[in-house]
């Protein structure tokens, strides 16, 4: 049955008799969405706070499992909602924030078209400066998580050509 209907089913029951209890599986399957959805978002955007470097998956994945084994995920509120309420449970044990970063790149003419559109949908074009000669330089906000990444094309498919550099990092607060 899609969610969607599910959904409509379930609130038609609701007013009528004031609760509905769901089956096990189609709970675990909603809970284990929404973990799935926190993960991302985490992998996405924390980083250790002294080193700055992206947490591991596995650690992420470890900490919300652990967290959802508890009873501490709901199956219908939004995963970000759900963030900022176990946000504390989760820094007790794993030391992580949230955040994004301005970075600046500069690209040779070479590699400037290829490498622009695939770094640019890591995050958001804050300023780009195409020079005559082909060269660009841009300033694009990302996730921190994503920060090897987007480093890693700029780098290595310019051969070393490019240039990187973090100017800024701002806290990342969850809509």
């Amino acid at each position: 049955m899609p969610h969607k209907q599910l959904k409509q089913e379930a609130a038609a029951f609701i007013a009528k008799r004031g609760k509905i209890k769901l089956p096990q599986t189609v709970r675990q399957q909603h809970i284990e969405e929404k973990r799935q959805q926190i993960v991302k978002v985490l992998q996405k955007y924390a980083v250790h706070p002294d080193t700055h470097e992206p947490l591991s998956k596995q650690k992420i994945e470890e900490m919300v499992t652990a967290i959802a084994s508890r009873g501490k995920l709901h199956p219908f509120r939004p995963a970000e909602k759900q963030l900022k309420a176990i946000q504390d449970t989760m820094k007790e044990k794993l030391p992580y924030v949230l955040e994004t970063a301005l970075v600046h790149i500069q690209l040779p003419d070479k590699y400037s078209g290829d490498i622009f559109n695939e770094v640019q949908t890591h995050g958001n074009v804050v300023q780009k400066t195409w020079h005559e000669e082909g060269r660009l330089e841009a300033k694009i906000q990302i996730p921190s998580g994503t920060i090897p990444q987007v480093k890693d094309v700029v780098m290595n498919r310019t051969r070393g050509k490019g240039t990187w550099e973090i100017i800024e990092r701002t806290p990342y607060t969850p809509p």
